[in-house]
Protein backbone atom coordinates (compact mmCIF):
# COMPACT_ATOMS: atom_id res chain seq x y z
CA UNK A 1 0.00 0.00 0.00
CA UNK A 2 1.26 2.92 -0.87
CA UNK A 3 0.79 5.10 1.97
CA UNK A 4 1.72 7.85 4.68
CA UNK A 5 2.18 6.78 8.33
CA UNK A 6 0.66 9.43 10.36
CA UNK A 7 2.34 10.24 14.39
CA UNK A 8 0.47 7.40 16.59
CA UNK A 9 -1.19 9.80 18.49
CA UNK A 10 -3.72 11.54 15.60
CA UNK A 11 -5.92 9.12 15.37
CA UNK A 12 -8.03 7.77 18.42
CA UNK A 13 -7.83 3.85 19.74
CA UNK A 14 -4.47 2.87 18.36
CA UNK A 15 -3.15 1.05 21.41
CA UNK A 16 -4.82 -2.24 21.05
CA UNK A 17 -6.50 -3.96 24.25
CA UNK A 18 -4.52 -6.15 25.87
CA UNK A 19 -1.19 -5.39 23.84
CA UNK A 20 1.81 -3.41 25.09
CA UNK A 21 2.38 -2.78 21.21
CA UNK A 22 1.38 0.12 19.44
CA UNK A 23 -0.03 -0.36 16.20
CA UNK A 24 0.78 2.11 13.77
CA UNK A 25 -2.24 4.14 11.95
CA UNK A 26 -1.02 4.77 8.12
CA UNK A 27 -3.00 6.91 5.81
CA UNK A 28 -4.05 5.80 2.34
CA UNK A 29 -2.65 7.99 -0.61
CA UNK A 30 -4.86 6.67 -3.18
CA UNK A 31 -8.06 6.70 -1.15
CA UNK A 32 -7.93 10.09 0.54
CA UNK A 33 -10.08 12.42 -0.71
CA UNK A 34 -9.74 16.33 0.53
CA UNK A 35 -13.37 16.67 -0.35
CA UNK A 36 -14.37 13.28 1.97
CA UNK A 37 -16.51 13.72 4.53
CA UNK A 38 -15.77 10.30 6.68
CA UNK A 39 -12.92 8.10 7.64
CA UNK A 40 -12.78 4.47 7.74
CA UNK A 41 -10.53 2.63 9.83
CA UNK A 42 -9.27 -0.46 9.02
CA UNK A 43 -8.56 -3.72 11.63
CA UNK A 44 -4.52 -4.23 12.33
CA UNK A 45 -3.15 -6.44 9.50
CA UNK A 46 0.18 -7.22 8.00
CA UNK A 47 3.24 -8.20 9.02
CA UNK A 48 3.93 -5.56 11.35
CA UNK A 49 0.37 -4.83 11.86
CA UNK A 50 -0.91 -1.53 10.80
CA UNK A 51 -4.25 -0.41 10.66
CA UNK A 52 -5.36 1.87 7.53
CA UNK A 53 -7.74 4.55 7.63
CA UNK A 54 -9.41 5.98 4.03
CA UNK A 55 -11.30 9.45 3.80
CA UNK A 56 -13.92 8.34 1.69
CA UNK A 57 -17.47 9.74 0.75
CA UNK A 58 -20.35 8.82 2.85
CA UNK A 59 -22.44 9.16 -0.58
CA UNK A 60 -20.22 7.00 -2.73
CA UNK A 61 -20.83 4.37 0.00
CA UNK A 62 -24.16 4.73 0.09
CA UNK A 63 -24.83 4.54 -3.23
CA UNK A 64 -23.11 1.37 -3.71
CA UNK A 65 -23.46 -0.43 -0.59
CA UNK A 66 -27.34 -1.07 0.85
CA UNK A 67 -25.45 -1.68 4.36
CA UNK A 68 -24.08 1.93 4.21
CA UNK A 69 -27.46 3.51 3.08
CA UNK A 70 -28.83 2.55 5.48
CA UNK A 71 -26.76 3.68 8.18
CA UNK A 72 -26.70 7.06 6.48
CA UNK A 73 -30.00 8.20 5.35
CA UNK A 74 -32.10 10.88 7.26
CA UNK A 75 -31.73 10.96 11.03
CA UNK A 76 -29.46 7.79 10.82
CA UNK A 77 -26.92 10.11 9.45
CA UNK A 78 -27.01 12.94 12.24
CA UNK A 79 -27.48 10.04 15.18
CA UNK A 80 -23.98 7.96 13.53
CA UNK A 81 -22.08 12.08 13.19
CA UNK A 82 -22.68 12.58 16.93
CA UNK A 83 -22.38 8.88 18.07
CA UNK A 84 -18.92 8.69 16.39
CA UNK A 85 -15.36 9.29 17.61
CA UNK A 86 -13.93 12.49 15.45
CA UNK A 87 -10.33 13.30 13.47
CA UNK A 88 -10.24 16.24 11.43
CA UNK A 89 -13.77 17.16 12.40
CA UNK A 90 -14.93 14.18 10.50
CA UNK A 91 -16.60 10.72 11.68
CA UNK A 92 -14.36 7.98 12.12
CA UNK A 93 -15.65 4.90 11.35
CA UNK A 94 -14.20 0.92 12.01
CA UNK A 95 -14.61 -1.25 10.05
CA UNK A 96 -13.63 -5.35 11.12
CA UNK A 97 -12.21 -5.88 8.35
CA UNK A 98 -8.54 -6.72 6.87
CA UNK A 99 -6.63 -3.60 5.18
CA UNK A 100 -5.67 -5.15 1.61
CA UNK A 101 -9.41 -6.28 2.01
CA UNK A 102 -11.05 -2.93 2.55
CA UNK A 103 -8.28 -1.13 0.35
CA UNK A 104 -9.42 -3.15 -2.99
CA UNK A 105 -13.30 -3.04 -1.97
CA UNK A 106 -13.25 1.05 -1.80
CA UNK A 107 -11.29 1.33 -5.03
CA UNK A 108 -13.90 -1.17 -6.64
CA UNK A 109 -16.40 0.82 -5.29
CA UNK A 110 -14.75 4.78 -6.40
CA UNK A 111 -13.50 2.84 -10.20
CA UNK A 112 -15.42 -0.08 -11.16
CA UNK A 113 -13.20 -0.19 -14.27
CA UNK A 114 -10.37 -2.09 -12.24
CA UNK A 115 -12.44 -4.84 -11.98
CA UNK A 116 -13.08 -5.20 -15.48
CA UNK A 117 -9.19 -5.55 -16.17
CA UNK A 118 -9.26 -9.30 -15.72
CA UNK A 119 -12.88 -9.94 -17.40
CA UNK A 120 -11.54 -7.82 -20.75
CA UNK A 121 -9.54 -10.33 -22.20
CA UNK A 122 -11.01 -12.96 -24.37
CA UNK A 123 -12.51 -15.90 -21.82
CA UNK A 124 -10.28 -18.63 -23.43
CA UNK A 125 -7.39 -16.78 -22.46
CA UNK A 126 -8.43 -15.90 -18.61
CA UNK A 127 -8.47 -20.09 -18.01
CA UNK A 128 -4.77 -20.18 -18.29
CA UNK A 129 -4.77 -17.04 -15.50
CA UNK A 130 -5.82 -17.12 -11.98
CA UNK A 131 -8.47 -15.71 -10.42
CA UNK A 132 -7.21 -12.35 -8.93
CA UNK A 133 -5.83 -12.24 -5.32
CA UNK A 134 -7.84 -9.24 -5.24
CA UNK A 135 -11.02 -10.47 -5.64
CA UNK A 136 -11.79 -13.17 -3.06
CA UNK A 137 -11.62 -10.15 0.02
CA UNK A 138 -13.97 -7.51 -2.53
CA UNK A 139 -16.61 -10.42 -2.97
CA UNK A 140 -16.42 -11.00 1.05
CA UNK A 141 -16.84 -7.25 1.46
CA UNK A 142 -19.26 -6.43 -1.29
CA UNK A 143 -21.62 -9.69 0.18
CA UNK A 144 -20.98 -8.48 3.65
CA UNK A 145 -22.03 -4.78 2.92
CA UNK A 146 -24.34 -5.48 0.19
CA UNK A 147 -22.25 -3.81 -2.71
CA UNK A 148 -24.74 -5.63 -5.51
CA UNK A 149 -23.12 -4.33 -8.40
CA UNK A 150 -19.42 -4.54 -7.58
CA UNK A 151 -20.55 -8.68 -6.23
CA UNK A 152 -21.98 -8.82 -9.83
CA UNK A 153 -19.17 -8.06 -11.67
CA UNK A 154 -17.46 -10.41 -9.66
CA UNK A 155 -19.97 -13.12 -9.63
CA UNK A 156 -20.37 -13.48 -13.50
CA UNK A 157 -16.60 -13.59 -14.00
CA UNK A 158 -16.48 -16.51 -11.83
CA UNK A 159 -19.30 -18.33 -13.44
CA UNK A 160 -17.91 -17.43 -16.63
CA UNK A 161 -14.79 -18.43 -15.68
CA UNK A 162 -16.69 -22.31 -14.40
CA UNK A 163 -19.79 -22.50 -16.83
CA UNK A 164 -22.75 -24.53 -15.91
CA UNK A 165 -23.61 -25.41 -19.08
CA UNK A 166 -21.43 -28.06 -21.11
CA UNK A 167 -22.00 -25.92 -24.14
CA UNK A 168 -20.52 -23.06 -22.88
CA UNK A 169 -17.84 -24.59 -21.72
CA UNK A 170 -16.95 -26.30 -25.22
CA UNK A 171 -17.16 -22.90 -26.58
CA UNK A 172 -14.43 -22.14 -24.51
CA UNK A 173 -12.02 -24.98 -24.86
CA UNK A 174 -12.62 -24.85 -29.18
CA UNK A 175 -11.35 -20.83 -28.75
CA UNK A 176 -7.70 -22.02 -27.02
CA UNK A 177 -4.95 -21.49 -29.50
CA UNK A 178 -4.52 -25.05 -30.22
CA UNK A 179 -2.05 -25.94 -33.04
CA UNK A 180 -3.71 -26.70 -36.77
CA UNK A 181 -2.00 -30.43 -36.63
CA UNK A 182 -3.27 -31.26 -33.01
CA UNK A 183 -4.73 -34.24 -33.25
CA UNK A 184 -7.32 -34.49 -30.67
CA UNK A 185 -6.72 -34.90 -27.15
CA UNK A 186 -8.33 -36.63 -23.71
CA UNK A 187 -7.20 -33.91 -22.02
CA UNK A 188 -9.35 -30.29 -22.44
CA UNK A 189 -8.37 -27.75 -21.28
CA UNK A 190 -9.39 -26.45 -17.38
CA UNK A 191 -9.25 -23.17 -16.21
CA UNK A 192 -6.81 -22.28 -13.34
CA UNK A 193 -7.34 -22.89 -9.52
CA UNK A 194 -10.67 -25.49 -9.08
CA UNK A 195 -9.99 -25.56 -5.44
CA UNK A 196 -10.46 -21.83 -5.18
CA UNK A 197 -13.17 -22.15 -7.34
CA UNK A 198 -14.89 -24.15 -4.71
CA UNK A 199 -14.09 -21.84 -1.72
CA UNK A 200 -15.31 -18.75 -3.54
CA UNK A 201 -18.12 -20.34 -4.50
CA UNK A 202 -19.07 -22.60 -1.47
CA UNK A 203 -18.55 -19.27 0.83
CA UNK A 204 -20.76 -17.04 -1.32
CA UNK A 205 -22.77 -18.54 -2.53
CA UNK A 206 -22.82 -19.35 -5.98
CA UNK A 207 -23.89 -22.66 -6.57
CA UNK A 208 -23.45 -22.62 -10.43
CA UNK A 209 -19.76 -22.78 -10.35
CA UNK A 210 -19.87 -25.94 -8.47
CA UNK A 211 -20.42 -28.81 -10.32
CA UNK A 212 -17.27 -27.74 -13.15
CA UNK A 213 -15.15 -26.97 -10.52
CA UNK A 214 -15.36 -30.07 -8.49
CA UNK A 215 -14.95 -32.47 -11.72
CA UNK A 216 -11.63 -30.15 -12.78
CA UNK A 217 -10.45 -30.79 -9.64
CA UNK A 218 -11.60 -34.57 -9.70
CA UNK A 219 -10.06 -35.22 -13.09
CA UNK A 220 -6.37 -34.09 -11.78
CA UNK A 221 -6.56 -36.40 -8.98
CA UNK A 222 -8.27 -39.27 -10.74
CA UNK A 223 -5.65 -39.45 -13.43
CA UNK A 224 -1.37 -39.03 -14.36
CA UNK A 225 -1.78 -35.58 -13.52
CA UNK A 226 -2.12 -35.85 -10.50
CA UNK A 227 1.53 -34.33 -9.97
CA UNK A 228 -0.21 -31.33 -11.75
CA UNK A 229 -2.00 -30.04 -8.87
CA UNK A 230 -0.39 -26.72 -7.39
CA UNK A 231 0.69 -26.59 -4.12
CA UNK A 232 -1.76 -25.54 -1.54
CA UNK A 233 -4.62 -26.45 -3.99
CA UNK A 234 -6.47 -29.24 -2.08
CA UNK A 235 -5.74 -26.80 1.20
CA UNK A 236 -9.02 -24.61 0.08
CA UNK A 237 -11.33 -27.61 0.55
CA UNK A 238 -12.60 -28.46 4.22
CA UNK A 239 -12.28 -31.65 5.40
CA UNK A 240 -16.14 -32.33 4.11
CA UNK A 241 -15.41 -31.03 0.88
CA UNK A 242 -12.41 -33.57 0.15
CA UNK A 243 -14.33 -36.32 0.74
CA UNK A 244 -17.13 -35.57 -1.10
CA UNK A 245 -14.17 -35.05 -3.87
CA UNK A 246 -12.94 -38.23 -3.36
CA UNK A 247 -16.41 -39.97 -3.31
CA UNK A 248 -17.34 -38.15 -6.17
CA UNK A 249 -14.10 -39.57 -8.38
CA UNK A 250 -15.37 -42.79 -7.79
CA UNK A 251 -19.22 -42.28 -8.35
CA UNK A 252 -18.06 -40.24 -11.57
CA UNK A 253 -16.51 -43.28 -12.96
CA UNK A 254 -19.78 -45.52 -12.27
CA UNK A 255 -21.64 -43.12 -14.06
CA UNK A 256 -19.77 -43.20 -16.57
CA UNK A 257 -19.75 -46.62 -17.16
CA UNK A 258 -23.28 -46.62 -16.81
CA UNK A 259 -23.79 -43.79 -19.44
CA UNK A 260 -21.72 -46.10 -22.17
CA UNK A 261 -22.80 -49.88 -20.49
CA UNK A 262 -23.83 -50.58 -23.89
CA UNK A 263 -24.71 -50.07 -27.70
CA UNK A 264 -27.66 -51.43 -27.47
CA UNK A 265 -29.71 -48.72 -29.70
CA UNK A 266 -26.46 -47.44 -31.61
CA UNK A 267 -27.60 -49.49 -34.83
CA UNK A 268 -31.07 -48.02 -34.92
CA UNK A 269 -30.46 -46.19 -37.93
CA UNK A 270 -28.60 -48.96 -39.84
CA UNK A 271 -30.05 -49.56 -43.03
CA UNK A 272 -28.17 -52.59 -43.57
CA UNK A 273 -30.00 -56.09 -43.65
CA UNK A 274 -30.24 -57.83 -40.73
CA UNK A 275 -28.42 -60.94 -39.81
CA UNK A 276 -29.05 -63.36 -36.61
CA UNK A 277 -26.48 -63.49 -33.69
CA UNK A 278 -26.75 -67.10 -32.10
CA UNK A 279 -25.30 -65.25 -28.77
CA UNK A 280 -28.04 -62.63 -28.84
CA UNK A 281 -30.87 -64.80 -29.97
CA UNK A 282 -32.20 -62.39 -32.08
CA UNK A 283 -31.82 -60.77 -35.85
CA UNK A 284 -29.07 -57.56 -35.29
CA UNK A 285 -27.33 -55.23 -37.78
CA UNK A 286 -24.17 -56.40 -39.18
CA UNK A 287 -22.61 -53.16 -37.40
CA UNK A 288 -23.27 -54.36 -33.54
CA UNK A 289 -20.57 -56.51 -32.68
CA UNK A 290 -18.02 -53.95 -34.19
CA UNK A 291 -19.45 -51.57 -32.24
CA UNK A 292 -19.62 -53.57 -28.94
CA UNK A 293 -15.62 -53.71 -29.39
CA UNK A 294 -15.09 -50.20 -30.41
CA UNK A 295 -16.34 -49.41 -26.99
CA UNK A 296 -14.65 -51.67 -24.91
CA UNK A 297 -11.29 -50.39 -26.20
CA UNK A 298 -12.09 -47.10 -25.82
CA UNK A 299 -13.37 -47.93 -22.39
CA UNK A 300 -9.83 -48.64 -21.70
CA UNK A 301 -8.56 -45.26 -22.63
CA UNK A 302 -11.01 -43.56 -20.66
CA UNK A 303 -9.68 -45.43 -17.45
CA UNK A 304 -6.30 -43.98 -18.41
CA UNK A 305 -7.32 -40.54 -18.74
CA UNK A 306 -9.55 -39.67 -16.18
CA UNK A 307 -11.45 -37.08 -18.09
CA UNK A 308 -14.74 -39.03 -19.22
CA UNK A 309 -16.39 -35.36 -20.59
CA UNK A 310 -13.08 -35.14 -23.45
CA UNK A 311 -13.21 -39.24 -24.07
CA UNK A 312 -16.49 -39.15 -24.64
CA UNK A 313 -15.44 -36.09 -27.59
CA UNK A 314 -12.60 -37.79 -28.40
CA UNK A 315 -14.52 -41.02 -29.20
CA UNK A 316 -17.26 -39.04 -31.42
CA UNK A 317 -14.12 -38.18 -33.67
CA UNK A 318 -12.73 -41.10 -33.29
CA UNK A 319 -15.90 -43.22 -34.56
CA UNK A 320 -15.78 -42.29 -38.18
CA UNK A 321 -12.85 -44.53 -38.75
CA UNK A 322 -14.45 -47.57 -37.24
CA UNK A 323 -13.78 -50.64 -39.31
CA UNK A 324 -17.34 -52.53 -40.19
CA UNK A 325 -19.27 -50.02 -39.09
CA UNK A 326 -21.42 -48.69 -42.12
CA UNK A 327 -21.28 -44.66 -42.75
CA UNK A 328 -25.30 -44.48 -41.25
CA UNK A 329 -24.07 -45.98 -38.03
CA UNK A 330 -21.32 -43.85 -38.19
CA UNK A 331 -22.90 -40.42 -38.27
CA UNK A 332 -25.46 -41.61 -36.05
CA UNK A 333 -23.30 -42.34 -33.09
CA UNK A 334 -21.00 -39.33 -33.33
CA UNK A 335 -24.16 -36.67 -33.93
CA UNK A 336 -26.54 -38.11 -31.70
CA UNK A 337 -25.59 -41.13 -29.52
CA UNK A 338 -22.25 -40.00 -28.30
CA UNK A 339 -23.67 -36.28 -27.99
CA UNK A 340 -26.67 -37.06 -25.77
CA UNK A 341 -23.88 -39.43 -23.72
CA UNK A 342 -22.01 -35.71 -22.81
CA UNK A 343 -25.04 -34.03 -21.81
CA UNK A 344 -26.64 -36.96 -19.28
CA UNK A 345 -22.85 -37.20 -17.87
CA UNK A 346 -22.61 -33.11 -17.57
CA UNK A 347 -26.25 -33.00 -15.64
CA UNK A 348 -24.83 -35.66 -13.08
CA UNK A 349 -22.18 -33.70 -12.18
CA UNK A 350 -24.31 -31.70 -9.16
CA UNK A 351 -25.31 -35.15 -8.22
CA UNK A 352 -21.94 -36.71 -8.42
CA UNK A 353 -20.81 -34.05 -6.14
CA UNK A 354 -23.51 -34.47 -3.81
CA UNK A 355 -24.76 -30.60 -4.47
CA UNK A 356 -28.10 -32.13 -5.29
CA UNK A 357 -30.31 -34.89 -4.35
CA UNK A 358 -29.89 -37.85 -7.20
CA UNK A 359 -33.17 -37.21 -8.78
Amino acid sequence: MQAEQLPEEQLPGVDEPGSAQVVPVVQSEELWFSDGNIIIRSLPSGAPPIRAVYKVHRSILSLHCSAFAALFEGPKDEAFIAGSEHYEKLPLMDLPDDAEDLRHFLKALYFHEGLHIHTSVPLFERWRAPFPPSYPGILRLATKYDASKVRRILVDALQAQWPARLAAYDGMNNGMNKSVDEGPSFREDFPSDPGRAIRLATDFDIPDVLPFAYYALARLIASPELSKIKPGELTHLTPNELNVLILGVADLRVQTNRIISSTQGWTSKCQQDLVYDDEAEDDVSPCEHSLEQWVERQHALESCCGDPLAWLKVMSMLCMDIEDVCETCRVYVRTDVLVDARNRLWKTLPAVFGLVRCS
